[in-house]
């Protein structure tokens, strides 16, 4: 157990521990050039072992997940147990992997770089650990931007922390596409209507997944390379 947890799951600590890896390249998925704009990198999968093991642990945010803005479960639509993780979050074993997600979405802005020329975007939200048991599976067609309170989602970014042999990746409906869940495997892809998709139930394999969004930032200040003050309100630097 980290040393960030107490033995109840709780935390008694905020310290942060900072990773400052050299970017390197990851080895891209096979199928990333299909033109549908959902292309995966491998990151560690000893990383992938870690989030699972911290997941395991006990924690007292563990919660059924629901579907959308559900006040309660609706298991014929999605049935997982659901971790909710700051990015902020101290423990190691989660700064090891938002710092592997990170050599991750650098690839992926390698290959669109268009991403690099617009607002300021960044992980601000809680993302997502989950676990579906088998039988268990988001299971209902949806996409990540589908409500006012979203629109700031820009893209989306999911690990497959464990390989699941029998089905149990994740299926794209336009792109008539299905992407195997594969240990290690970051699949980024963008949020809106164009990219709906579903898991892919496995009825015999446990699936654990990390997911969440990269948002556009809104107004900050910031000080520039002279020191002086800079306001970015959402569109402009001034």
């Amino acid at each position: 157990m980290s040393e960030s947890r107490n033995s109840d799951g709780t935390y008694h600590s905020q310290k942060v521990y900072n990773f400052t890896s050299k970017f390197e390249e990851l080895k891209p998925h096979k199928d990333n050039w299909k033109g549908d704009f959902i292309h995966g990198y491998y990151i560690d999968e000893k990383v992938c072992d870690d989030v699972i093991e911290y997941f395991n642990e006990p924690d007292p945010e563990k919660q059924v997940g629901v579907y959308g803005n559900a006040d309660e479960p609706d298991l014929d639509k999605k049935d997982s147990t659901d971790l909710y993780v700051h990015p902020t979050n101290g423990d190691p074993r989660i700064r090891a992997y938002l710092d592997q997600l990170a050599q991750a979405v650098k690839c992926y802005t390698g290959d669109f770089p268009a991403l690099n020329n617009q607002s300021p975007w960044h992980i601000d939200t809680l993302f997502n650990l989950q676990h579906y048991k088998p039988g268990g599976g988001f299971k209902v067609w949806h996409h990540e931007r589908d409500a006012y309170a979203v629109q700031n989602r820009m893209l989306v970014f999911m690990t497959f922390l464990n390989t699941v042999t029998d089905q149990g990746g994740t299926e794209f409906k336009y792109q008539k596409r299905i992407v195997n869940a594969e240990k290690g495997l970051t699949v980024f892809w963008p949020t809106d209507y164009t990219h709906i998709h579903r898991g892919v139930v496995s009825p015999t394999q446990d699936k654990y997944i990390a997911t969440g969004w990269y948002h556009f930032r809104g107004p900050f200040e910031f000080q520039d390379e002279n020191g002086e003050k800079r306001i970015f309100d959402g569109r402009n630097i001034r």
